[in-house]
């Protein structure tokens, strides 16, 4: 389905910031640590092309679990083909690590909730939950 020009500006716009922001998170700037909030980069692969895609996002550190998130909800490509195929990359304080992510989003599947710590299924249970209604989409990357 083509996109309505609006949609197209905001894939624009949020290209254009990637590729500034990205380098730098990769190298570890702003990266949760201090605060248990801050940027990681995640990769995917593309569920159309296999190639690696790679997106700056919001990120919070919860019991050894990474939570990034998206305001922009199902129409971000990362929760698309985080859907298609779970396994991610992501880059946290300049260093690479490699996890399977579940994603929270209206439409996606709850299998994954069972082996997650009890802080974590209560986020996931409660504010994130809540927050898909309005048209945020989360991943919990173990």
């Amino acid at each position: 389905m083509p996109r309505s020009p609006l949609q197209e500006a905001e894939a624009t716009f949020f290209r254009g910031l990637n590729t500034f922001v990205e380098p730098l998170v990769m190298r570890g700037c702003a990266s949760p640590g201090l605060f248990p909030t801050g940027l990681v980069v995640l990769e995917t692969r593309g569920r159309k092309t296999g190639e690696p895609r790679r997106t700056p996002l919001s990120a919070a550190l919860v019991e050894g679990h990474v939570i990034v998130s998206t305001y922009r909800g199902s129409r971000s490509e990362w929760v698309k083909n985080a859907l298609a195929d779970p396994s991610v990359r992501y880059w946290l304080g300049g260093r690479e690590f490699s996890g399977r992510a579940f994603v929270l989003a209206p439409g996606a599947n709850d299998a994954g909730l069972a082996g997650l710590p009890d802080l974590v299924r209560a986020l996931v249970e409660g504010p994130l939950r809540a927050a898909t209604t309005m048209g945020w989409a989360f991943a919990i990357i173990r």
